[in-house]
């Protein structure tokens, strides 16, 4: 398709999604309105979900440390006893009795709700579930604007020919820069200028 001139309509949404979601997650942890605590047992929690995928990552490939290095499994296990050393409520029980952090990092559609917009009736998650539908390969996603075309084989099959909406990619691309934008200028004043 690329070398004929032409390029998917939503070829991009993949890299929005990823971009999108990062700067979510950045305003989150980043956010000008939240207090010291707050922002302290976002990052544990940002740390904590790192060392969790790190974790499944070692697992799958079956990874062993070597000293002084430390498997994910050892370093969770280590941010967990210094913030519960830390006190200030960012370490609960579970119900066996395992201490867990009290406050878990966000599932990405939540970020979208939580900073993002939509018309009534409708959930901003909506535009990350495009993405991901896309990125995916379903069906549902890949044929949005689709319109059925004349038979093209003497069986009577018909196309469906997917026309990319510019408006959509526009309003994506649009929306991820907005996202990058406010959690960079979060980052900024965080820092102090």
């Amino acid at each position: 398709m690329l070398l004929a001139g032409e390029m998917p309509a939503y070829a991009h949404l993949s890299l929005l999604r990823t971009a999108h979601e990062a700067a979510l997650l950045a305003y989150w942890l980043t956010e000008p309105t939240i207090d010291t605590d707050t922002r302290l047992a976002r990052g544990v929690a940002a740390a904590a979900a790192d060392y969790e995928e790190r974790r499944k990552f070692e697992e799958a490939a079956g990874r062993v440390a070597t000293p002084p290095g430390k498997l994910a499994v050892e370093r969770l296990a280590d941010l967990i006893a210094a913030a519960d050393h830390r006190g200030l409520g960012l370490v609960r029980k579970n119900r066996r009795g395992d201490p867990i952090l009290a406050l878990q990092v966000p599932a990405t559609v939540e970020l979208f709700d939580l900073y993002e917009a939509a018309r009534q009736g409708a959930k901003p998650q909506l535009l990350y579930r495009f993405y991901s539908g896309y990125a995916h390969a379903k069906q549902w996603a890949l044929v949005q604007g689709a319109e059925q075309q004349a038979p093209f084989d003497p069986s009577g099959r018909t196309l469906a020919l997917i026309q990319g909406s510019d408006a959509v990619a526009v309003v994506a691309t649009q929306r991820t820069i907005n996202a990058v934008r406010r959690a960079i200028t979060a980052y900024e004043e965080l820092r102090g200028g």
